[in-house]
């Protein structure tokens, strides 16, 4: 019997923890779910239902993966209050200017330029945080099943070189490794 000070929380107590997940729709019109504090834990669905039903899965694996190697598991962020909304933004006055010109020219108000602007830079930075963290995921995953693949004829590790242009190939097939599994897409 396990000592319950010392346990280690299972699969099923990280699968009831409240983690953070986001939806977003890639450019072909799917929905990608993600977990935020799982790196690279991620699925896609046709609709908002099937991504989040997808990813339940994804997250068992990504557990189940953690688990078995001994890795850290992070737990989900606090709630956090949502912000009021506003607050006030100091600019140099050419880019005042400028926002001005371009609020006048698409006939919209310098506050919808400004939250246009704003949204545009945090999504595409959301998006390569993403990409960067699904790659680094992808990489781990093909370290991991390169490990032992050495034979007699070729007893040196594969380099580094060999993993990029496995990986190259895996996104020009369109097949996405998550958590030790290949999901193939299905835009190809």
């Amino acid at each position: 019997m396990s000592d319950p000070i010392t346990a280690q929380p299972d699969i099923t107590h990280y699968m009831t923890l409240p983690y953070t997940r986001i939806l977003r729709l890639d450019e072909v019109g799917d929905v990608i779910a993600t977990i935020a504090e799982l790196r690279g834990c991620m699925a896609h669905g046709a609709t908002e239902a099937e991504a989040l039903e997808n990813l339940t899965e994804a997250r068992r694996v990504w557990l189940e993966h953690a688990l078995e190697r001994g890795l850290d598991i992070p737990m989900p962020e606090p709630a956090e209050e949502m912000p009021s909304g506003k607050w006030l933004v100091r600019a140099p006055k050419s880019l005042h200017l400028r926002a001005n010109r371009v609020a006048k020219k698409d006939d919209v108000s310098l506050n919808q330029v400004t939250v246009s602007a704003l949204t545009e830079y945090v999504t595409r930075r959301e998006e390569r945080e993403h990409t960067r963290a699904m790659m680094d995921h992808h990489r781990e995953w093909v370290r991991h099943q390169l490990e032992g693949v050495a034979t007699e004829a070729d007893p040196a590790p594969r380099s580094t070189k060999y993993l990029r242009v496995y990986a190259r190939t895996q996104r020009v097939r369109g097949d996405v490794a998550v958590g030790g599994h290949v999901h193939q897409s299905r835009h190809r």
